[in-house]
């Protein structure tokens, strides 16, 4: 029986708009106009990550830039961001001396893997517990902006699942939570990107598993339910295997059909209650 089958989904709605300005260098005169190059770029994100996943508001769930965040742009890491105090969904990231070019082939975050010629990305097969969100930098994001006067809209490439669980007794120390397909679908691992339309594809470098670590002697509550946010490929990933294990190797498995992952949506699945007869490995 699949205990998911009433899921429903929350649109993450996250649009980064408006390239910001042209900074004037003297050293590029043979270059194209002024107006075609820029060394920072400014992102906003209308709703309130290593973007943060916020509470939620409404049907949605906010995002927020934070300090450590860094995207690529044709390939070119970010060297800095400013993010505003009043408005922590806007930021500047600057890239020194880099004086980028349009069109411009944004990433988020970062990777060595991706390049302007082969933009590509990573969702964690290892995720780690966030508290109120999801693993850091597990929740990809590209863009393609031909010129300074196109919106940025940035596209998410992967999706969240939300679970909650409580315990039936005192005392369960929860180690580790692992999806895996059924199939043989990929669901993390490095994935190349088409920015113009937001599309991946599977490399070989791919894994059909997630494993979700706990921090040590994290214990399972049995008046509220705990929250665990896991990243996953965005596409059909079929029938996958969910195991819930503990530090007593007891283990709670479930079946969920996945039909469809959607990019940039909170999958929120009925609350799970630990029991007490899980099954022992």
């Amino acid at each position: 029986m699949n205990i998911f089958k009433n899921n429903y989904a929350i649109l993450l709605a996250i649009f980064l708009l408006n390239m910001a300005c042209v900074k004037e260098n003297s050293s590029v005169s043979s270059n194209p106009p002024q107006e075609e190059l820029s060394n920072f770029v400014e992102l906003s994100l209308p709703n309130t990550s290593r973007i943060a996943l916020g509470s939620k508001q409404g049907s949605e769930y906010p995002v927020y830039w934070t300090e450590n965040d860094c995207i690529a742009v044709n390939g070119i890491a970010s060297q800095s961001i400013e993010i505003d105090q009043n408005d922590e969904r806007r930021a500047i990231f600057r890239f020194g001396d880099n004086m980028l070019k349009y069109p411009f082939s944004i990433i988020y975050p970062y990777s060595e893997i991706s390049s302007a010629e082969t933009p590509k990305i990573i969702i964690p097969a290892e995720q780690s517990y966030v508290e109120g969100s999801f693993s850091m930098e597990s929740v990809p994001m590209c863009s393609y902006v031909s010129s300074k006067d196109e919106k940025i809209t940035m596209k998410y490439l992967a999706g969240v699942l939300r679970f909650e669980m409580k315990a039936e007794m005192e005392g369960i120390e929860l180690t580790s939570i692992t999806i895996t397909s059924e199939s043989g679908r990929k669901l993390a691992g490095e994935f190349s990107v088409d920015v113009t339309s937001g599309d991946v594809r599977p490399t070989t470098n791919t894994s059909t598993s997630i494993t979700y670590t706990l921090p040590k002697g994290y214990t399972l509550s049995t008046k509220k339910n705990n929250v665990f946010h896991i990243a996953v490929s965005a596409r059909n990933l079929g029938i996958c295997n969910i195991v819930f294990k503990t530090a007593k190797n007891n283990t709670m498995q479930l079946q969920w059909s996945a039909g469809n992952v959607t990019a940039g949506v909170v999958r929120e699945f009925q609350p799970i209650t630990f029991k007490q007869e899980a099954s022992a490995q």
